[in-house]
């Protein structure tokens, strides 16, 4: 019985002593890994202080003044300018202009937010709230907003009138209505360098109201929603138009489309 204790006791120690503490470990090894922590540290550094110098250019190239056509006229793009680059050059970068006479109210982001929705350019471009933790997570970043920024062209919707839904009651009639909210704008690409206008298309744009509830207590939602709903087909109406202007334009997150054969 005192023979099974003893042995049980130098295993047990024995289990102990091959545990990687801090104190156990040879000091060429502690300093090995102190020197990768330092090492990686200043890696993750190195990417923070670039990722930061990317959002602060791309954001000042976005401030780029795109002026809204002077001419009230359709003008198709050149194909061969815009066609010879590599994917991340034909695609464009999506914005909204605020092109109306009376801008007191600003448009609200229901409806310019699917707009200039665009999985590699972030809405806001300051420094970093959070910065990665990460060397792979912040190498990720680095690689998108590197594609964003060999954009050649930008896609900018110069809306000149909106009116939002609203909700009326008229005196000749028995139940309320709906009256569609509209956007009229101009898409126009320009070089993003410059800020020239290279092509542009007329969109009118209306809401369908013919199946929206009327009833009183839904009526905020209800506006709500019909913004929104108009957001996304400015959206789905930009697309269209870009792929008759220059088919050679591509869009955020949309692979390079196949030559004739």
């Amino acid at each position: 019985m005192r023979r099974t204790v003893a042995i049980a006791a130098v295993v047990s120690a024995a289990g102990l002593g091959c545990e990687s503490s801090p104190d156990s470990l040879p000091v060429a090894r502690l300093a090995h890994l102190a020197a990768a922590d330092e090492h990686g540290d200043a890696e993750l550094a190195k990417r923070r202080a670039r990722l930061d110098y990317l959002r602060h250019t791309l954001r000042l190239r976005l401030q780029t003044d795109f002026d809204p056509p002077k001419e009230a006229k359709r003008a198709a793009c050149d194909e061969a300018l815009l066609s010879g680059g590599t994917a991340a050059q034909q695609t464009v970068l999506l914005r909204v202009n605020d092109a109306r006479v009376d801008g007191r109210m600003l448009l609200p982001l229901r409806l310019t937010g699917p707009v200039e929705h665009d999985p590699d350019v972030p809405r806001k471009l300051g420094p970093l709230p959070s910065p990665p933790d990460s060397i792979a997570v912040a190498d990720r970043l680095i690689r998108r907003l590197e594609g964003a920024l060999e954009r050649r062209y930008a896609a900018v919707v110069h809306i000149t009138h909106y009116t939002v839904p609203k909700w009326i009651r008229k005196p000749n009639r028995r139940r309320a209505e709906w009256v569609p909210g509209w956007v009229r704008a101009w898409v126009a690409v320009h070089d993003v360098r410059s800020g020239s206008m290279l092509c542009q298309t007329l969109l009118d744009i209306r809401n369908d109201v013919s199946d929206v509830s009327i009833r009183v207590r839904l009526r905020s939602d209800t506006r709500h929603a019909l913004v929104k709903a108009l957001g996304e087909t400015l959206r789905s109406e930009t697309e269209r138009a870009l792929q008759n202007l220059g088919g050679a334009l591509l869009l955020p997150g949309e692979r390079r489309r196949p030559g004739p054969s």
